[in-house]
């Protein structure tokens, strides 16, 4: 049994099943957030606790309070993401641009996940040691930003950056062992690259659980530096 506790949100997306599969199998206690119950057919694991969230901030804190009583979080893993879906689909040109949209795009992909790190806050004060890893995108790098387009997607990316470069430095001070990473998983086989998988050259189609092993690595190399890493798949560094 490991001394391990691992939080997923966001836990039915192929990555975060995969990280999910993989810290079991290290005989890590896991608990999983998602807005619907486990997709995956598969009889019931003793240390995956899964659990229902409608991510308002009363529901978030309920969850947490919940999870507190267990031994003190070692890894907690932020894997909301949204894309596309019906009707919602990048932007081509400034012409597509929409508001309802943007503001659809911002909810998941920038302020939910700042939500559960204002939510988390208290249980990491004590930590002897946690990473926590949020799920971003390259193309959120405002230097590496080559071709435009996307613009909703883009500009949330960018500024879940810069709330979680700032909760890096507060966390800094509240805890020095608790370690930040925006990461860029690549483009994984999943519901969200579908419609653009035509689009890659031969080999560059990731599987979730090899991404899911590569994060892994990286996470054990991680130093406790009291800044945000913004890095890729292959533990390279994203220019902001």
């Amino acid at each position: 049994m490991s001394d391990n506790t691992i939080l997923i949100i966001g836990a039915n997306s192929a990555i975060a099943d995969a990280i999910a599969q993989l810290h079991l199998g290290q005989g890590d206690e896991v608990y999983a957030v998602s807005r619907y119950p486990d997709k995956q057919a598969r009889p019931a694991h003793p240390n995956l606790h899964w659990m229902i969230t409608d991510h308002t901030e009363s529901n978030i804190n309920a969850l947490i309070t919940h999870i507190a009583p267990s031994q003190p979080l070692t890894r907690i893993y932020i894997c909301l993401g949204v894309l596309h879906h019906h009707p919602i689909a990048p932007e081509k040109k400034i012409e597509d641009i929409n508001l309802e949209q943007i503001n659809q795009i911002f909810h998941v992909n920038t302020f939910l996940p700042i939500l559960w790190l204002k939510s988390l806050k208290p249980l990491l004060r004590k930590s002897k040691g946690c990473t926590i890893t949020c799920f971003s995108a390259r193309v959120g790098s405002i230097e590496d930003n080559k071709r435009g387009g996307w613009y909703s997607y883009r500009s949330s990316k960018a500024a879940l950056n810069m709330l979680l470069k700032s909760a890096s430095l507060e966390f800094a001070f509240l805890n020095k062992h608790i370690k930040i990473l925006a990461f860029h998983p690549g483009t994984v086989d999943s519901f969200l690259s579908k419609p653009f998988q035509k689009m890659l050259a031969k080999g560059q189609l990731l599987q979730a659980n090899d991404v899911a092993q590569r994060l892994d690595g990286i996470i054990n190399n991680l130093v406790y530096d009291g800044q945000l890493s913004y890095l890729d798949w292959k533990g390279k560094e994203i220019p902001f």
